[in-house]
């Protein structure tokens, strides 16, 4: 990446929020809380609808997280666009008993943040008439230009969004919601939203076949600025299938995923399929297990390719002699983009 994309993309995504707020645009609206969470999912092209073995389905699909077994914590690092764009995710889930039926608590937090972007001030503070040329401007430039430094400031992009789960089981069905709180803000600007996802994955039926449904802001989010200006998410739908087979002696298991994200807008070129008034966005994904301890992912996310890998340093395999964990595992995960370079993305899986 260039030195002046490098120095432009901070300050055009910024530029972008801001005419978001004040056109009260929506079609784009929150949608840092849309884009999938977990080194694990993410190495598998986005896919974990129909996945549901780990705490990442406290975003994919609520709905499953009766069927996960006593409790488990992941936490993911990530850093898109060269380092331009952090992504921080925390979740955690406990198996519990409630009114004799086995259910499922969740919580989980996702921040994606750009920080420190420079705002320079306007030409007229400095006292100069800007020069258009398409230099790249620089502290060399500060004596001839007259730039007084006193005058720069540092904001920062922050998007959160906290999610609490419950699910439980009907008769070999995981049902269950979330409670969605999203908070976003660019420098003196900052928005609040409430909203509404709701889950269910089937019983296992076929040779290791399994459906599994999302419903995203099921009422539709409001996310109310501080300018006066209000938002509206939508609803959409993200159904997924996978299937899962292992050998005889267990040393070797695959696992297939595909997922399709369906908004009822039109998103024109930001989505891979546009159907009047329907927008579809696929994924399909793939998981190698070998002897139970090392995994190997690659993927399909919307019009990218992605890959990755993971280490179970505990549990089944026992690679490390500590009983008290059910399951530890070190994932990683890439992401290609055709104009900006890679995301890396680290996480950390912990089940006991």
């Amino acid at each position: 990446m260039s030195r002046h994309t490098k120095t432009c993309l901070p300050l055009l995504i910024v530029t972008l929020l801001h005419l978001a707020v004040g056109a009260g645009a929506t079609k784009f609206s929150a949608d840092f809380a849309t884009k999938g969470t977990g080194a694990r999912p993410l190495a598998m092209g986005d896919t974990f609808t129909a996945v549901a073995d780990d705490v990442n389905v406290l975003f994919y699909n609520p709905g499953a997280l009766a069927l996960l077994p006593g409790q488990g914590l992941s936490m993911m690092h990530s850093e898109r666009f060269g380092g331009l764009v952090q992504v921080d995710h925390a979740a955690y889930h406990k198996k519990v008993v409630l009114y004799g039926r086995e259910a499922g608590l969740g919580i989980s937090i996702l921040r994606v943040g750009v920080d420190n972007i420079r705002f320079t001030g306007s030409p007229e503070d400095h006292g100069w008439e800007p020069d258009f040329d398409g230099d790249v401007f620089g502290p060399e430039d500060y004596e001839e230009l007259n730039i007084d430094p006193s005058l720069f400031s540092t904001v920062t992009n922050q998007n959160l969004c906290f999610l609490g789960v419950y699910s439980s089981q009907v008769r070999n069905w995981a049902l269950g919601g979330a409670i969605k709180v999203l908070y976003q803000s660019v420098g003196e600007f900052n928005s609040f939203g409430f909203g509404l996802d709701a889950g269910v994955l089937s019983p296992r039926f076929g040779p290791g076949l399994r459906a599994g449904l999302k419903l995203q802001d099921v009422l539709g989010t409001y996310l109310a600025w501080n300018t006066g200006v209000s938002e509206f998410v939508p609803p959409s739908l993200r159904p997924g299938l996978s299937w899962i087979g292992a050998n005889d002696n267990q040393k070797v298991s695959l696992l297939l995923a595909a997922d399709a994200e369906i908004h009822f807008e039109r998103y024109g070129d930001a989505a891979a399929f546009n159907m009047g008034v329907m927008s579809i966005d696929p994924h399909l994904g793939l998981e190698l297990w070998l002897v139970n301890a090392v995994a190997l992912r690659m993927g399909y996310d919307r019009n990218a390719w992605t890959a990755g890998g993971g280490l179970r340093l505990a549990g089944n395999h026992q690679m490390l002699p500590w009983e008290f964990l059910d399951d530890l595992s070190l994932d990683y995960a890439f992401g290609n983009h055709e104009d900006l370079e890679g995301s890396h993305r680290l996480g950390l899986a912990v089940r006991f």
